[in-house]
Order: C-alpha cells, then sequence, then structure tokens
C-alpha cells in the first residue's frame, strides 16, 4: 500500500527499501529535510507546473496516487471540476497542513519531495520528482527560516455527540448546497467528521447506511463492466482525486488495491467503521468513514458515465442493519 515509484528517463527510481516513510522524522533520517513557510494553496498552484512528478494523498485508511502534476488550481470556495488527464486537487484555507521538502538523493535512490503534514509529523500528501524542471518547480516553494508559534488547535468536534446546530444546518441546507460544499464538507480541519455525525439525521432520501463489506464485490463488479467512477481520499484540508480508468482490482488480506495506467486506489477494509450512501439532486456517492468518524474515501460519479446508471447502482446496495 505505501510502495511508490518515480518514474524516469524509461525506467524506475524508487526509495531504498521500497517502503516510504510515514512521518517528517523518518523522511528526516533517509535526507535532508527543510521546512516551508508556503502553504496549501501556495502548493495548489505551484503544482501546476509540475509535468512528471508522483503525487500521492493518504489517511489512516486509504490511499490515492497519481502521475503528473495538479489540474487548474481549485481552492475551496470554487466549483469542483475534475480532470482527465492531471491530478484533482483540491485545498482548503483553513487546513492546519505543514510543508516541508526533501532533498533528492540519487546514490541511495531517493527522489526529492514536498510534503504536508498534520499535527503529528504524519505525512498525508506527498509530491516525489526527479526530473530537473519538477525539482526547479518544488525549489520556488519559499523556505522558512525560523520557527514559529505553531500550536495546532484541537478539532472542533472531538467528541460522538452530533451538534444540534449543525444538524439543524445540514438539513436547512443539503439539497440547496451542491457537490462542492458536500466536498467542502468532506476536508474540513475536522475531517467529515461533523459530517459523519449528522447524516444519520438529515433524512431517509438524502443518506442512508449501506454494508461495507460489498465495497471489494463492487469495485470488483465495476471494474468487470469497465464503468469509470471517481475516486477521492481526503485529508484535513485536502483531497485528492482520479477519473483515470481502473484496469485491475485486486485484494491482499484486508487491503483492496484498484488500479490503471499511472494510478492506485487503496483502501484498508479492515479501518471502515461505516458507509454511507448520499444524495443530493443529481451528485450521488458512497462516502466511506473510519473508527473515529473520520472520512476515508469517497466514490462518485464519473462525469462522462451515464449519471442514472450510477443512481441505479448505488441503490441496488444492501442497506446496513
Amino acid at each position: 500500500m505505501s510502495r511508490i515509484c518515480v518514474c524516469r528517463a524509461g525506467g524506475q527510481l524508487c526509495l531504498a527499501d521500497g517502503e516510504l516513510p510515514a512521518t517528517v522524522s523518518e523522511l528526516n533520517r533517509r535526507t535532508s529535510v527543510q521546512p516551508l513557510e508556503s502553504g496549501l494553496e501556495e502548493l495548489a498552484l505551484t503544482g501546476t507546473q509540475f509535468e512528471d512528478a508522483v503525487i500521492t494523498t493518504r489517511n489512516s485508511g486509504a490511499l490515492i496516487s497519481g502521475q503528473g502534476g495538479y489540474c487548474a488550481f481549485q481552492p475551496a470556495h470554487t466549483p469542483w471540476r475534475l480532470s482527465h488527464r492531471r491530478v484533482n486537487i483540491r485545498v482548503s484555507p483553513d487546513s492546519n497542513l505543514r510543508l516541508s521538502r526533501s532533498q533528492i538523493d540519487l546514490e541511495e535512490r531517493i527522489p526529492g519531495s514536498i510534503v504536508a503534514t498534520d499535527r503529528d509529523g504524519t505525512i498525508v500528501h506527498r509530491i516525489q520528482y526527479v526530473m530537473t524542471q519538477d525539482r526547479l518547480v518544488a525549489e520556488a516553494l519559499t523556505t522558512k527560516t525560523a520557527d514559529g508559534d505553531e500550536t495546532a488547535s484541537d478539532d472542533p468536534t472531538s467528541g460522538n455527540v452530533p451538534s444540534l446546530v449543525a444538524v439543524r444546518a445540514a438539513r436547512d441546507t443539503w439539497d440547496t448546497a451542491g457537490a462542492t460544499a458536500h466536498l467542502n464538507d468532506l476536508i474540513s480541519r475536522d475531517s467529515g467528521r461533523q459530517r459523519r455525525q449528522c447524516l444519520p439525521h438529515v433524512g431517509r432520501n438524502r443518506a442512508w447506511k449501506v454494508r461495507a463489506d460489498v465495497i471489494p464485490s463492487f469495485l470488483i463488479f465495476l471494474c468487470d463492466r469497465k464503468t469509470g467512477y471517481a475516486r477521492m481520499v481526503p485529508g484535513p484540508g485536502i483531497v485528492q482525486a482520479d477519473l483515470s480508468p481502473i484496469t485491475q482490482v485486486t485484494k491482499h488480506a484486508d487491503i483492496l488495491v484498484a488500479s490503471g495506467a499511472g494510478s492506485i486506489f487503496s483502501i484498508d477494509l479492515d479501518s471502515i467503521e461505516s458507509a454511507w450512501v448520499t444524495a443530493c439532486g443529481m451528485d450521488w456517492q458512497i462516502e466511506l468513514y473510519a473508527r473515529d468518524k473520520r472520512a476515508i474515501a469517497i466514490l462518485g460519479f464519473h462525469p462522462m458515465e451515464n449519471i442514472p446508471n450510477w443512481r441505479d447502482l448505488l441503490t441496488s446496495l444492501p442497506c446496513a442493519a
């Protein structure tokens, strides 16, 4: 699940032991790491200039990886549009992720990278590169000169009791919010916890719980039928999405891997606490949540596919008890 390679000059350049460091501390033990002054929005702008980078987002239960560069700049206040040719990234200005840049070490077969880490130093988002052009793009981001007071605030919803104000707001705005606002709920600083707490209370025709154990067979069915769909992996203040065709779905123990040319999407099935179908107008999707109520992954419709057929497929999923 964590083995990612970077292509160059007709070959592949991988980390020496094949495993990506999970934290910035682990990365710093392998190569030099510098904290950056830049934030996610600046990265989202700069990232459109990458050409041959490997771009990965992960959380406690899912990972998504694609190759190339970011699509057009998409901050949270803009409409959500999916690209077929570039890596889709959406960022929120209130994210508390911090950026760092690590150095290339060709002798040790370590690519350079830009990483975004959470308050615990866990790497949520990563861009790996070896091409000179991509290295110059990464080096355009400003290095931090001195550490400031960066005490991260706690999640706004740390308990399991839903806010009545949040529930009322979700009910009142659900039908008019649109796909963009619903996606923003999933990439909020609390990683979708407040949204998950509201789902049982927004109405049976708007959100319903389905059996999580059918997700593997559902993705295999979509692959066999060559039905396209959007895969999204969110983090606090960021989401990465992919539309490229899936050509293979495999299961290794509890890890489900859907892969295609230059893309990987994997889910730790054991980490899924619940799966929900959410419906807002024409926008229907499956949302997967972990035991701590944070969003793990989203499966959405493909803009070029038959949308009524996608809704029929989601309606056919068996409801959870």
